[in-house]
């Protein structure tokens, strides 16, 4: 089939193509349709060799329908036939919008050319989405064999070795997964997912500090994520080190700077806190903990009792 490349807004993975031509119109399976972006889709007709006209029409999930667009397939030369069938070129039809509903003063500005059929990357974006929808629908196998498929397409494809990933540590295969988010820092080492796998791998094995090693490195990449300065935190105040205790404080601040309405948070701070001798503070950080009704009711318990104790201390 002819690759035609379909340029507009607002498309999604389930967006449909309708084809229409003389007296037929079909629905473009899902299997010769690509979702690539918002703005960006490919679809594959066969178009044949002879004059003909087509029109395609883009239909959201919602019914929201596209305004329809022709194309027009003309025979080629013999010249032209022999030096297109190595390549299989396509057609590209720009400046379709896919969420505007026609009316009829509306007219389309198509530009047509000849392209290449799709790259690595856009077969690999085919089989990751196709991964997604078949993990969705419980296939995990099915999944897994996409994903695969896809980092076949392009090792770079980030997404695809982080859902494999996900899914190989949750089905016990933790050494491979590993392996998969290793090999994936040397092709790009700025992609945080990758060390945040394999920060939960080392935590999950009991090797804390190859843990909080992975995730200082993801600070100073970002230091804009909350969860990652409260799991340094946590670690700290989980090795009971006392050396420890104060990197442990330091690091639930910079996360309730980032997340000050997390209760959970608040409670930690106030234990690195009263561990360090900061009485006061621990008082403060618990106070704080114990406004928020997001607090669960186990800490909320915990949170007043603590309370107290620094309190009548101070007393």
């Amino acid at each position: 089939p002819q690759q035609i490349e379909l340029r507009g807004n607002h498309f999604t993975p389930d967006t449909t193509v309708t084809a229409c031509w003389r007296e037929k119109c079909k629905k473009i399976p899902p299997d010769r349709t690509l979702f690539l972006s918002p703005q960006q889709m490919t679809v594959g007709i066969r178009t044949g060799i002879q004059d003909n006209i087509f029109r395609l029409t883009v239909m959201n999930e919602d019914g929201n329908q596209s305004n329809t667009v022709e194309l027009t397939v003309l025979p080629l030369r013999q010249e032209e036939m022999t030096a297109v069938i190595p390549s299989e070129p396509a057609m590209v039809l720009e400046e379709m919008e896919s969420a505007a509903p026609p009316t009829p003063s509306q007219t389309t500005t198509t530009a047509i050319k000849q392209i290449y059929p799709p790259t690595a990357e856009e077969r690999a974006n085919r089989h990751y989405q196709q991964g997604i929808e078949a993990y969705q629908q419980g296939d995990p196998g099915q999944a897994e064999k996409l994903w695969r498929s896809a980092l076949q397409q392009s090792r770079q494809h980030h997404r695809s070795r982080e859902a494999l990933s996900t899914h190989l540590i949750a089905t016990g295969r933790v050494l491979e997964a590993q392996q998969l988010l290793e090999e994936g820092i040397t092709v790009a080492e700025e992609w945080l997912p990758y060390h945040l796998l394999l920060a939960q791998i080392a935590l999950d094995s009991g090797h804390s500090a190859a843990a909080l090693l992975r995730l200082q490195q993801v600070v100073v990449m970002n230091d804009q994520l909350a969860d990652v300065h409260a799991s340094i935190a946590s670690i700290y105040l989980q090795l009971g080190e006392k050396s420890g205790l104060q990197e442990s404080a330091n690091s639930y601040q910079r996360a309730l700077e980032l997340q000050p309405d997390n209760g959970s948070w608040w409670v930690g701070l106030a234990i690195a806190q009263r561990l360090l001798g900061a009485n006061k503070e621990a008082i403060n950080a618990y106070q704080q903990a114990l406004r928020l009704p997001s607090l669960p009711p186990t800490l909320r318990s915990y949170a007043r009792k603590q309370r107290q104790q620094l309190q009548q201390l101070a007393d």
